[in-house]
């Protein structure tokens, strides 16, 4: 008789009823699938001693390769398949657990603010939650939830789910009003019914010991190292956590420039945008997303005056195999010199109905 070993590594005899149920499920009131197609398709080799991951992971991954312009609903079955796995890694077992024992979980491996769930009736926000609406994810979108946002813990196994997640989003943002428990609700409708999407940081970071809900900031460097090296500080720590970064150098003063009355003493802005790359470069946070860095310098500034001092030739050898290319080009309204350094873009700012129509790429 063969056996299957599951996740908690007990072992039970293969039972081939229990896999259809789960093929029912997911092809459940959807058009253009099958589940024989599913499980013929999986062509799983059945051995003494297999995983229920491999069965789920198998089924998955025939369901997403199946995907196609003329059956787009596989990519429903696949988005189930993945929901089935991913609800018995949280809670053991196919469904939701209660809000509670989310939120003490969540505080005792340090990933939820501490007090949040105090501020509510846990129990009437429970009942509200709507289990069936991760149906409406398809593959790509509970894929990237997963990658991306929901929370894991010290050893990178989930310990979210995606409702328990909205909900705890729509908490953190309503706590401050005046009816937080009916705010808390209408901002879980929104999120849930994808209504209304929060960005990377909020759905990164709401709920979290992480308060920063931006995405991008907007600062300046005065023409001083001091305040050159704590913008950097800045940069660093607003990148962090996930922020996009707008940065103007149009302070600093332009290469040849005077220091206390040495004349061309000045490097320019080009070695402190190095800096700024490297600093786009390091700091990851946590593979969330790419991090964006974008550094603007007025027309108006002498740094402009030579284009070609923020070309090729004056950019390090470390700086020209991370540059991208180099992009004169032109909108509408406003046309952009456009200078791509890895993750950090610096932007020269042209007046309105500037004659600048040329295109070169490094």
């Amino acid at each position: 008789m063969l056996t299957i070993v599951k996740r908690n590594g007990r072992r039970e005899p293969l039972d081939i009823t229990k896999i259809q149920k789960y093929t029912s499920a997911a092809v459940k009131g959807l058009t253009n699938v099958s589940q024989s197609e599913l499980e013929v398709d999986a062509q799983i080799q059945f051995r003494d001693g297999i995983t229920s991951n491999e069965i789920q992971q198998t089924l998955i991954k025939t369901a997403v390769d199946k995907i196609d312009i003329d059956t787009p609903n596989w990519t429903f079955v696949a988005a189930r398949l993945f929901l089935y796995d991913l609800y018995h890694r949280v809670n053991g077992f196919t469904g939701y657990g209660s809000l509670q024992s989310y939120f003490e979980r969540g505080e005792a491996e340090g990933r939820i603010l501490l007090g949040l769930k105090e501020k509510y009736d846990l129990a009437d926000l429970d009942s509200y939650i709507v289990p069936e609406r991760d149906l409406e994810f398809n593959y790509l979108g509970v894929k990237t939830l997963y990658d991306r946002y929901l929370i894991k813990d010290r050893k990178g196994e989930p310990i979210e789910l995606p409702q328990h997640m909205f909900m705890a989003v729509a908490m953190f943002l309503a706590q401050n009003e005046c009816d937080r428990q009916g705010w808390a609700k209408k901002f879980y409708d929104m999120i849930s019914k994808f209504e209304v999407m929060m960005a990377t940081p909020t759905l990164s970071n709401a709920r979290t010991t992480r308060h920063q809900l931006s995405s991008c900031y907007i600062g300046s460097s005065p023409d001083n190292i001091e305040g050159i090296f704590d913008g950097y500080k800045e940069m660093a720590l607003l990148s962090k956590f996930g922020g996009g970064i707008g940065w103007d150098w149009t302070q600093v003063r332009a290469m040849g420039s005077f220091i206390d009355g040495h004349k061309n003493a000045a490097g320019g802005t080009v070695p402190f945008l190095k800096i700024t790359n490297d600093i786009a470069i390091a700091v990851d946070p946590n593979s969330k997303h790419a991090i964006s860095n974008s550094n603007a310098i007025r027309m108006w500034s002498k740094s402009t005056s030579k284009p070609k001092n923020f070309g090729k030739r004056s950019l390090p050898v470390i700086l020209r195999r991370e540059a991208r290319s180099c992009v004169l080009r032109t909108t509408p309204t406003v046309p952009i010199q456009t200078i791509i350094m890895g993750l950090s873009e610096v932007r020269i700012c042209v007046p309105k109905y500037s004659k600048i129509h040329s295109r070169t790429t490094i």
